[in-house]
């Protein structure tokens, strides 16, 4: 990450992300209404597993943009389209989010990656400032195993090595993975974390984490990267550089 600004200028750009949330900095934001999520209950008619050599992404088809989840409301203008979810983690379990809340990590983080409907793809809309909504749970460690994620980790050993994919024998809507919330989240204005670091990024990161047992983590540490182990794939803080940081209770 360190050398990323050599090839892309952007990843030293004032508003990076993942940043360190800090409650005692926070402005407290008044929204217009709640977080909707349209679609999370539709099965989709397939979905994909890929190692794409940095992280492990699913992605599926819902039959058209109308199925396909969608998410509106809170701090967002306009409809959002579900576009992939993926996964950040680390070699340990006091290390692997991206976010960090008063400077604590967690061993995991999760991205819902959605892309402004009115640009029409992910593509086009990474070059507007408006153009991605992403949706990060922070991972807490659980002595019991989250039943949520074990529509994901099975399939986990088909893809140890970069570039494999696996088409889900059992696609699964994606509100089995227990993700909606209205409320109680916080938002802030940033980038991707990874590079080109567009800074087109509307954060919304839930104040609820969610629950992976360390057996169900070394099934995420088990995938390997082009070179090697696929071993914290994730991103240090970035400097806020006074941008306002949000909290929507």
């Amino acid at each position: 990450p360190d050398i990323w600004p050599l090839d892309f200028p952007s990843c030293s750009g004032p508003r990076q992300s993942p940043i360190n949330l800090e409650s005692e900095s926070m402005f407290r934001l008044v929204v217009p209404g709640p977080l909707r999520w349209k679609g999370y209950w539709n099965l989709p008619q397939n979905q994909t597993l890929i190692n794409n050599g940095h992280t492990v992404q699913l992605s599926g088809a819902w039959g058209g943009e109308d199925f396909t989840p969608q998410i509106s409301g809170g701090p967002l203008d306009g409809e959002y389209v579900f576009s992939q979810l993926h996964f950040h983690w680390g070699t340990r379990d006091d290390r692997g989010s991206e976010h960090t809340v008063s400077n604590v990590s967690f061993p995991m983080e999760l991205h819902l990656v959605h892309y402004k409907k009115s640009y029409g793809t992910p593509e086009e809309a990474s070059k507007h400032e408006d153009g991605l909504a992403v949706v990060a749970f922070l991972f807490r460690l659980s002595e019991i195993e989250n039943p949520a994620m074990n529509t994901i980790i099975p399939y986990l050993d088909e893809v140890t090595g970069a570039e494999l994919q696996v088409a889900l024998s059992r696609p699964f809507p994606l509100e089995m993975l227990d993700l909606i919330f209205s409320s109680d989240y916080v938002t802030y204005l940033g980038s991707l974390t990874t590079p080109p670091c567009n800074e087109v990024v509307t954060w919304i990161v839930s104040s609820r984490a969610l629950s992976i047992s360390h057996n169900q983590l070394v099934k995420f540490r088990q995938l390997s990267s082009a070179d090697d182990e696929m071993e914290n794939n994730f991103r240090p803080v970035q400097p806020t550089n006074g941008r306002p940081v949000f909290y929507v209770s």
